[in-house]
């Protein structure tokens, strides 16, 4: 058992309760004194008796800090105390913070995983097995001599959730989050009657504030760095139990970033539009690589223009805001124009004759196509070629076109394909006689549309349209006579010989000697005629 030794006086008592137990108790009623000496007595029960002593440095704190907040398993939570407030108005430390020592009272059963530096750092680092809950510690702070003396409250606890939080700089009206709807994290009760408040001790940012019903805000400024703070919900279950979790919140701020699509399609000479956006408040923007015929908006971020060229290009997009500069890379993707068929829309070719027709277009085709050809052609779609032998005339309707990436052209073309010219087939020598009537018919094949004759003699003429030649002509002898025949695939012309004989004198029937006699030839000599009868010796004139 343990006791007070007695003799001592009431003034070296006062404030300081031993229980039998061996506890030895400060109270609030004590008064502070330097090197306070307390003499004690300790009894095994069996008449050995111990008489020792135990020296105070009861003093009074000057200055109260907190309380702050140290987190099981964590060893990422320390505090200045040179900038912590003070509790006790009025008071202000010694000196200024290059001048001051700090460190623990002395007597005081430090954890292993507390420490304070001379500078006034405040580091913790609980293990898991750290029971929760708030303790009292004494300090201490010299500067040129002078000593204060203070306190602060530690409430150590465990987390049971963590959410990561990453916030972008200098917006102005900075970035709320509903802690209720983030997951991963457990929750107590139900959310109408849930409560958010900062764990005891812990102290937010300067540029983060918590609404009771969960809603954080974050507003970091451009100096701002990440840090981490605990917050605790609290609410009452289905059986009317009033539950809490603390959360870990680490918030990250970070420069603005852009985001959206980084991909545009667009199509030469056409208009096109395309806006820079960001998670940030950025004051300006900047773009390099962009091609011809586009520019930027240097304050809303907007391209606009009609691109000039065609390709793809990788473009540079730079956004700026108070914290920094934020780069990302668009890629363009500009058609060329469509093509336009620039060969003509018209073409003639004829039966049996090679024909050839190059589809022709602007922008660079790389693929032709061609339909409604007629039979014997064919087109190479590569180069645009129609090409081959007709076999068939008439009129034939082409539909051509030409395609490149940005789009297809097409046009529609007329082809006459003409019959085979015609050829001659009447006879091209023959016998006639003057003074006597001519018919001569010019045949061909191919069905002429027209004829055509010249060195015709005096007296003969031609039917143009059906070919016939007739008349009769005065003028004896050998005559070449140019024919043709016309359709609409071209003229066949030869050469008609005609030998014109002057006719004999007239002979009456009765120079025959029997009717069935008949003249085979009447010819003159000397300006003698001979007649010539079959049978032989029938003539009554030889």
């Amino acid at each position: 058992t343990w006791a007070v030794a007695g003799g001592q006086t009431a003034s070296v008592l006062n404030g300081l309760l031993l229980t039998s137990q061996g506890t030895l108790t400060v109270t609030g009623s004590a008064s502070a004194a330097m090197g306070r000496v307390v003499y004690f007595e300790a009894n095994n029960g069996s008449g050995l008796r111990r008489v020792g002593s135990v020296t105070f440095d009861l003093v009074s704190p000057q200055y109260v800090q907190g309380p702050l907040v140290a987190v099981a398993s964590q060893s990422d939570i320390s505090y200045n105390l040179n900038s912590m407030p003070s509790s006790v108005v009025g008071f202000t430390l010694p000196g200024n913070a290059a001048s001051r020592s700090w460190s623990f009272v002395n007597g005081q059963a430090i954890p292993s995983w507390l420490t304070l530096s001379s500078n006034g750092t405040l580091s913790t680092a609980p293990s898991a097995l750290t029971t929760a809950g708030t303790r009292d510690f004494l300090t201490q702070v010299t500067s040129g001599g002078s000593i204060s003396y203070g306190k602060f409250s530690l409430n150590t606890v465990t987390y049971q959730g963590v959410v990561s939080l990453s916030v972008v700089r200098e917006l102005a009206v900075g970035t709320q989050f509903d802690l209720n709807q983030q997951s991963g994290i457990p929750l107590s009760g139900l959310a109408s009657g849930r409560v958010w408040q900062p764990v005891d001790g812990q102290i937010l940012p300067s540029w983060a504030s918590l609404a009771s019903s969960g809603t954080l805000t974050l507003r970091p400024l451009a100096s701002d760095s990440a840090t981490t703070f605990y917050l605790k919900e609290s609410g009452m279950n289905g059986s009317g139990v009033l539950t809490s979790n603390v959360i870990k919140v680490d918030a990250v701020p970070r420069l603005l970033s852009i985001t959206g699509t980084l991909t545009a399609n667009g199509q030469q000479a056409q208009p096109f539009a395309y806006r820079i956006n960001t998670d940030g408040s950025p004051t300006s923007f900047s773009v390099t690589g962009l091609p011809a015929g586009l520019s930027l908006n240097a304050t809303t971020g907007s391209l606009t223009g009609s691109p000039s060229v065609s390709g793809t290009f990788s473009t540079t997009l730079q956004a700026t805001d108070a914290a920094g500069l934020a780069t990302s890379f668009l890629t363009l993707y500009i058609l060329p124009a469509p093509p336009v068929i620039t060969s003509g829309s018209s073409a003639t070719s004829q039966v049996w004759f090679p024909f050839t027709y190059q589809i022709t277009a602007s922008g660079s085709p790389t693929v032709f196509g061609a339909t409604g050809l007629p039979s014997g052609l064919g087109y190479d779609a590569a180069t645009g070629s129609i090409s081959g032998v007709p076999t068939t005339s008439g009129t034939a309707s082409m539909n051509v076109s030409a395609t490149n990436a940005g789009g297809t052209d097409s046009r529609n073309v007329a082809l006459t394909i003409l019959p085979p010219a015609p050829v001659v087939t009447s006879t091209l020598s023959m016998t006639a006689f003057t003074k006597r009537a001519f018919n001569y018919q010019i045949t061909a094949t191919q069905s002429p549309t027209s004829f055509s004759a010249s060195g015709l003699p005096s007296g003969l003429s031609l039917n143009v349209d059906t070919g016939v030649i007739s008349g009769s002509t005065l003028v004896p002898g050998q005559t070449t006579i140019t024919i043709g025949a016309t359709n609409s695939g071209g003229t066949a012309t030869t050469s008609l010989s005609v030998n014109f004989l002057v006719p004999p004198p007239a002979v009456s029937s009765a120079l025959l000697r029997t009717p069935r006699s008949e003249i085979r030839s009447i010819t003159k000599s000397r300006g003698t005629w001979t007649l010539t009868c079959f049978p032989p010796q029938t003539c009554l004139l030889d």
